[in-house]
C-alpha cells in the first residue's frame, strides 16, 4: 500500500517543484518506478529504469536494487554471471533469502512481464522501503 500515512518518506521522491497533490495522484507503478530510481541513485551513478519490463531484463536494476535496500544481505555477485537465467536465480535466491515471496521467475523477468515484475517489486517496497522518516531525517 503507496500511501504517505503508512511511509512517510515516500516524500523524499517528489521532483523538485512537484506537488504532494499530483504525486499521490501518480499510479503505483509511477511511484514504485520512481521509488526504484532513488535507490538505483544511492549506490550506481547513471543507472535508472523507465518501466518494469525491458528495463529490468537484465537484471542489473535489481541487483543494484537489491544490494541498496538490504546491503547487508546481498551483493553485486550477480552482475558477474554471464548467463542471464543464472544471474535471475541469484538474483532471486537473495530476495527469497529477504523473505519476498517468489512468484516471479527468473524467465518472468527476462521476458519482463510488467504485472508479475510491478508486484515483485512492490513487494520489495513493502517490506524494505529504504525511506528514512523526513521527520527523522529533518532531527
Amino acid at each position: 500500500n503507496l500511501t504517505l500515512k503508512k511511509h512517510p518518506g515516500l516524500k523524499k521522491l517528489l521532483l523538485e517543484g512537484e506537488t504532494l497533490a499530483k504525486f499521490v495522484s501518480r499510479s503505483p507503478e509511477e511511484i514504485l518506478v520512481r521509488w526504484v530510481n532513488y535507490q538505483l541513485r544511492r549506490v550506481c551513478e547513471g543507472k535508472h529504469i523507465k518501466n518494469f519490463y525491458k528495463d529490468i531484463s537484465d537484471g542489473v536494476a535489481y541487483t543494484y536494487l537489491l544490494t541498496a535496500i538490504a546491503p547487508s544481505e546481498t551483493d553485486l555477485l550477480p552482475l558477474r554471471e554471464v548467463n542471464l537465467e543464472d544471474r535471475m536465480d541469484m538474483i532471486l535466491e537473495y530476495a527469497e533469502n529477504l523473505g519476498v515471496c517468489n512468484f516471479v521467475t527468473s524467465k518472468d523477468i527476462i521476458k519482463g512481464s510488467p504485472k508479475l515484475n510491478t508486484a515483485f517489486v512492490a513487494q520489495l517496497f513493502n517490506m524494505y522501503p529504504a525511506l528514512d522518516s523526513v521527520t527523522r531525517r529533518l532531527k
